[in-house]
């Protein structure tokens, strides 16, 4: 695999987002844009300034890996591990190596669910040509 699959393949990965400060959170969410949605409130609510080492300069190049490189390379795998300072606290991203179980369930059970529509909707077709068929009759 070339570096650009590996990243994006990484950059759809689960991450776990913490923010400690006044307005501590943390969530899990999926991939960079995930990552980012969680990190923008904080930037709009004028926790970081825009330096280019800032929260808000950190989200405009977040899939750039060379970003996350300085913070370890755990797994050797991109977006490993992210941390940024704040004038109040500090943000932390780290990138889960498995989804948690009880997301990649519900993301099972929602893949299921497209699936059984699917099968529902051949079956349906199935069935009128099947009425279809027997309505005529065909001489051969």
């Amino acid at each position: 695999m070339g570096e650009a699959t590996d990243s994006s393949a990484e950059g759809a990965a689960w991450f776990v987002v913490i923010a400690n400060g006044t307005q501590a959170m943390a969530s899990v969410v999926a991939g960079l844009d995930g990552v980012r949605e969680a990190l923008i409130p904080l930037v709009l609510a004028g926790r970081a300034d825009l330096s280019p080492d800032s929260l808000a300069g950190m989200l405009a190049g977040l899939e750039d890996p060379a970003l996350w490189a300085p913070h370890g390379t755990g797994d050797g795998r991109p977006y490993w591990h992210l941390w940024v300072p704040l004038e109040a606290g500090s943000v932390s991203i780290q990138r889960l190596t498995v989804a948690p179980p009880q997301l990649a369930a519900e993301a099972a059970q929602r893949e299921a669910a497209i699936l059984r529509r699917s099968l529902l909707e051949v079956h349906e077709a199935l069935q009128a040509l099947s009425r279809d068929l027997k309505t005529q009759r065909l001489t051969f």
